[in-house]
């Protein structure tokens, strides 16, 4: 038995190489019979040449594919294109071809030229020339400000609408109005039309228009409208309204009224408007080439370049509401504009106040001013003239003094200067300016024979005029307006007093007064006003520490109060009207007070009540008047029965 030998075991990646290589190299290596699978034996016949009816039968196959997508696209095409041009015929006489908005036509026949107020008629023609009906069509014709129903109606013809629930293909609907229109001789108005439809099958809303003109060749009443082009901010101008009658009848009942543009101030005007807001005028009856003429004064205010549009109405009155016109006859229109003063002016008069007039007192007697001005254009202006009128019921005449070469014109009350007395006016170039003085006095407000002048004003109207050379070297006249007021005051007086032996109440006490022993005294206050009511007047004083309220007043409808904890009398006086005390009885109250003297007051007038204070508000120039008066004090001098030894405190 062979001894088996012990072997180093290799690493184990190495173990199957190595067994091969000691079966190789072993005596005893006998050859293993490998296993294969048996497979069947074929045999192709391989030709030696192609084979090229078998090729070209394949082809012909693939071709022959591909001929027969062609030509069915082909057909397929051919067979939409008939269906097309059938369907095209189909629709042609069927009606169902593409309809145009072109195609609708609107036609307007009537007269071309009418006289204001005649009657007039319009027919509105509407004609679908399209293959396709218009389904909901509706018509709006719009008239012009004007026209009107009937001449009987005062109801205004503004605009029509009529309904059409079909226009056929190739139908044509028409549609008459009648009515009356007024405006303005030579003139041009113009209707409307415009028609909203859609077509059949459609929800689109498809909109036309068309214009009509017709020419007023006459008015029953001519109206001219007055007006300036260009003015200045707050220059006092002229509006000229003139209306003329036209017909060959009587107009009756005519009223005017007139549209003011916002910033136009109403100052006057001739004959007076009926309304408050100054703008209807009642003309009544106009015969047969009658006429009227209305003249209104007023200002402007507003930016420089504004455009400010006035328009004049003239009609028959309305027959159901008065100051109203029913019919408008005619309507004209006129713009101004605001312009920068061509020569600015500025009018000072002392201090003025917050409305920008100046408030005197009522005691004064000079009132000093200063004009100064300004050319503001930029060209020479020539001859320059200005004026100062000075005018009121208070003015002193023979007190007026022009300043720097200026010449009072009494017989106008007005101061001129000019070229001749102020060489620096005769060429003014642009940008020059100057200053002018003057002053003036006033009468006494109140009269030697009691009467007053109630609300006294003095006015100064400066008024500047001059030639402009324009770049084509024509003078052209120019002017600039200024007004500035002088307004004066109300004198309110105040006058107190103490009495002991006369007035409304019994005084008692020991006169002289004495020391620790009560003695009342009678005490009265009076206020006068001169030339302006007075509202919210006020009179205030306070009694001492050692004078008591006793509580007796007079009259007893007047309002007097006395507070204990602070020892104050007031006398709520209201209103006091002008000429109190002059042209009226003054107003006057009466109160009784108790005096308690110390022994300090021994050889002494005590003061029965402190200072006494009224004060209240001029209605005219809304200025606070005020006057005081001293203390009173047992020294009652105005006492018919006084006697100086009866002033002082005795033991």
């Amino acid at each position: 038995m062979e001894e088996k030998k012990l072997e180093k075991k290799e690493p184990v990646q190495d173990d199957k190489i190595q067994k091969l290589r000691s079966d190789l190299y072993a005596k005893q290596f006998e050859d293993r019979a490998v296993m294969t699978g048996i497979l069947s034996e074929q045999t192709y016949d391989v030709g030696k040449e192609w084979d090229i009816p078998a090729m070209q039968s394949k082809i012909g196959k693939t071709r022959k594919n591909k001929y027969g997508i062609i030509k069915t696209l082909l057909g397929i095409s051919f067979l939409f294109f008939l269906c097309a041009i059938a369907f095209m015929f189909y629709s042609f006489y069927s009606g169902r071809n593409t309809v145009s908005v072109d195609e609708v036509d609107i036609s307007i026949e009537g007269p071309i030229s009418i006289k204001g107020g005649d009657d007039f008629t319009i027919t509105v023609k509407i004609t679908n020339n399209n293959d396709s009906d218009i389904d909901g069509a509706d018509l709006f014709v719009t008239f012009p400000a004007g026209a009107y129903i009937s001449r009987d109606s005062s109801d205004e013809l503004s605009e029509t609408k009529e309904h059409f629930e079909k226009v056929g293909r190739h139908e044509t609907v028409e549609k008459t109005i009648t009515g009356i229109i007024f405006g303005e001789e030579n003139s041009k108005v113009a209707i409307t039309t415009s028609l909203e439809f859609r077509f059949e099958g459609s929800n689109a809303i498809q909109n036309i228009e068309k214009p009509y003109e017709i020419n007023i060749i006459s008015s029953p009443l001519n109206v001219t409208l007055g007006l300036i082009k260009e003015i200045s901010q707050k220059e006092e101008f002229e509006i000229n309204v003139d209306v003329n009658s036209n017909s060959s009848e009587d107009i009756k009942n005519l009223f005017v009224t007139i549209g003011y543009p916002l910033g136009f101030q109403f100052k006057s005007a001739i004959p007076a408007p009926r309304n408050s807001d100054n703008n209807v005028w009642r003309i009544g009856d106009l015969s047969v080439a009658g006429k009227r003429n209305i003249k209104i004064k007023g200002y402007l205010t507003g930016y420089e370049g504004e455009k400010k549009e006035f328009n004049v109405r003239v009609g028959v009155g309305d027959k159901t509401e008065q100051e109203k016109i029913g019919v408008v006859y005619n309507f004209i229109s006129g713009n101004v504009i605001v312009s920068q003063p061509f020569i600015g002016l500025d009018v000072k008069l002392g201090a003025t106040n917050a409305q920008g007039e100046y408030v005197a007192a009522g005691n004064t007697t000079n009132v000093s001013g200063v004009i100064t001005w300004k050319s503001n254009v930029p060209t020479t202006i020539l001859d320059v003239q200005i004026e100062a009128k000075i005018s009121g019921d208070t003015l002193n005449r023979f007190s007026v003094s022009p300043g720097n070469g200026g010449y009072f014109e009494s017989i106008n009350d007005t101061i001129i200067w000019n070229k001749i007395g102020t060489r620096s006016l005769a060429v003014v170039e642009p940008g020059s300016s100057g200053l002018l003085p003057f002053s003036f006095g006033s009468k006494p407000l109140l009269g030697k024979d009691g009467s007053v002048f109630v609300n006294p004003v003095i006015t100064v109207e400066v008024k500047a005029k001059g030639l402009r050379v324009s770049d084509i070297s024509v003078p052209e006249e120019i002017n600039s307006t200024v007004v500035q007021k002088v307004k004066f005051g109300s004198a309110v007086n105040l006058v107190a007093r103490a009495v002991h032996y006369v007035g409304p109440f019994a005084n008692t006490g020991p006169m002289p007064p004495k020391a620790e022993q009560r003695t009342t005294y009678t005490i009265i206050w009076t206020v006068t006003n001169v030339s302006n009511n007075v509202s919210s007047a006020v009179v205030r004083a306070s009694l001492p520490i050692y004078v008591d309220w006793v509580g007796l007043t007079s009259p007893y409808n007047e309002d007097i109060t006395y507070d204990g904890s602070t020892k104050e009398v007031v006398w709520n006086v209201g209103k006091i009207k002008a000429g109190t005390g002059f042209a009226a009885q003054p107003r006057e109250v009466a109160f009784q007070v108790s005096l308690l003297p110390s022994i300090k007051h021994i050889g002494d007038a005590p003061q029965l009540i402190s200072e006494t204070v009224l004060s209240g508000e001029d209605d005219f120039t809304k200025g606070l008047l005020t006057d005081e008066e001293g203390e009173i004090t047992t020294e009652t001098k105005t006492d018919p029965r006084y006697r100086p030894d009866e002033s002082d405190v005795v033991n």
